[in-house]
């Protein structure tokens, strides 16, 4: 398990082409892990179902983030 930080980032596409990446990254001694996920969010791969997820979302209202610090 990684923790999330400031120079990590997230991938998506086709997974041929990144388990190739993955490779390179590796044998140059870079960490990379593949994760284990549904769905590729925030990547163009959602792109064939953008508009009926923006339609689905309409009726959502934002509200003011609240902290609660203890």
């Amino acid at each position: 398990m990684t923790d999330s930080v400031v120079t990590a980032i997230t991938l998506a596409g086709n997974e041929d082409a990144l388990a190739r990446l993955a490779d390179e990254l590796h044998a140059e001694q870079v960490f990379a892990e593949f994760l284990s996920v549904a769905v590729p969010y925030h990547s163009a791969r959602m792109d064939p179902i953008k508009d009926e997820l923006l339609t689905s979302l309409e009726d959502l209202k934002r509200t003011r983030r609240v902290c609660r610090c203890t």
